[in-house]
């Protein structure tokens, strides 16, 4: 490039040149190179000396190439190219992108974002599979294996099951209860045709899974609502290890029933008779907690059948309460010695796996009786269920 071009296109950077004439500052350094090549040997200096400058000169050249060649990479990398027409007039300047072209790290975080979602989702239903709850009568349903169920909707706040079944005997709850007596008559029936019921009165005995699945409130539903339509019925507390029946009732607790159990005392029945509302005709037997007996003992077994079938004779139903079935071992006992075995599962608690295992097992038991359990989904939140009974829907609880 000529000087004329040069000068005509300021934007035009020259670097240091490597051919034709050299420039100003390399004939100075070539100049003081020799300068200093004349003082070396002017001085006389010792070898060693005079070999220590020569590497320091050799080491100083080295770092002035490596300088210039960063220098030319550097100009390399802040190259500019002109657009030009025919007429060689410069239009535009554009600058050469160093980096490297095209989308990025774009598609890299969408498909990581996906990835990620797609993972969260299955960690969820894996959870939902392992520790989730049961949502819904058609999902305990399918969990079960259970071709029917009740529904008992959940009690309002600030009242007690009394008031909401002696105030209105037709209200969702009480129906829900009524639906659950037909339903164990019917397992009933069906048990006195294979020569497997006792005839006399019958005894459900009510359980759960976990605790807190209201199996006690269920069973005073029940025998409250029964006692009001005139059966003789007889509410029983054989929640050995807490007697939450008793508490809710507002019961002292009851010892007699625990004498009886220990071998202390012979006749229970008689002695721990009490009646809850003189109204209705509803006896029930309290309990306390009952620590260091043995259900499975078979004088203690022998002790708990003697006390139903004294019951039987007395009573049209005997509701008894007892523990959950994976907390207390005693609860597949007693309900071997009943008749009918009611399995309460609460709405959106006890985890499937529980309710499942809990299941197997009470169909292990009832097994030798012949009679099925049957199965209630209770403590169903306000919105709108159906109550399915025999592969129909009866009603609506809203």
């Amino acid at each position: 490039m000529t000087p004329l071009e040069t000068e005509a296109n300021p934007n035009i950077r020259v670097g240091p040149l490597r051919w034709g004439r050299p420039t100003r500052l390399e004939e100075v350094q070539v100049l003081l190179r020799g300068q200093l090549e004349l003082a070396f040997y002017a001085a006389d200096l010792s070898p060693e000396t005079a070999g220590d400058l020569f590497v320091l000169q050799s080491q100083t050249t080295s770092l002035r190439e490596n300088y210039l060649q960063l220098v030319e990479l550097s100009s390399s990398l802040k190259l500019e190219a002109w657009t030009q027409v025919p007429s060689s007039r410069i239009l535009s300047t554009a600058s050469v992108p160093v980096g490297a072209s095209g989308l990025g790290l774009a598609p890299y975080a969408i498909v990581g974002a996906i990835l990620g979602l797609l993972l969260s989702a299955g960690l969820l239903l894996v959870n939902d599979r392992m520790r989730g709850s049961v949502h819904g009568a058609q999902a305990l349903e399918r969990l079960l294996g259970v071709q029917r169920l009740s529904v008992i909707g959940k009690l309002p706040r600030a009242k007690g099951i009394m008031e909401i079944i002696n105030g209105n005997l037709s209200a969702p709850y009480a129906e829900s209860l009524r639906r659950i007596s037909r339903e164990a008559r019917a397992e009933r029936v069906r048990c006195e045709r294979t020569g497997d019921a006792s005839g006399q009165g019958m005894v459900i005995v009510i359980t759960s899974s976990v605790p807190n699945e209201g199996k006690s409130t269920t069973a005073i539903g029940l025998a409250e609502l029964n006692a009001l339509g005139g059966e003789s019925v007889c509410l029983l507390d054989l929640s050995l290890r807490d007697s939450g029946l008793s508490v809710q009732l507002g019961l002292k607790p009851n010892t007699s029933l625990n004498e009886y159990l220990k071998g202390i005392a012979d006749e229970p029945v008689e002695k721990t008779l009490a009646q809850l509302d003189t109204r209705s005709p509803l006896t029930v037997i309290g309990g306390s907690q009952l620590i260091g007996v043995d259900v499975q003992v078979p004088n203690v077994r022998d002790r708990i059948e003697r006390l139903l079938d004294g019951l039987r004779s007395r009573f049209d139903l005997i509701v008894v309460d007892t523990s959950p079935l994976l907390s207390a071992s005693e609860a597949l006992t007693i309900s071997q010695m009943g008749d009918i075995s009611l399995f309460i599962v609460r709405e959106n608690f006890a985890q499937r796996s529980a309710v499942a295992v809990a299941w197997q097992e009470l169909l292990v038991a009832q097994a030798e009786t012949g009679c099925r359990p049957i199965v209630a989904l209770s403590f169903v939140k306000d919105r709108s269920i159906s109550h399915n009974y025999a592969h129909q829907v009866y009603g609506q609880v809203s």
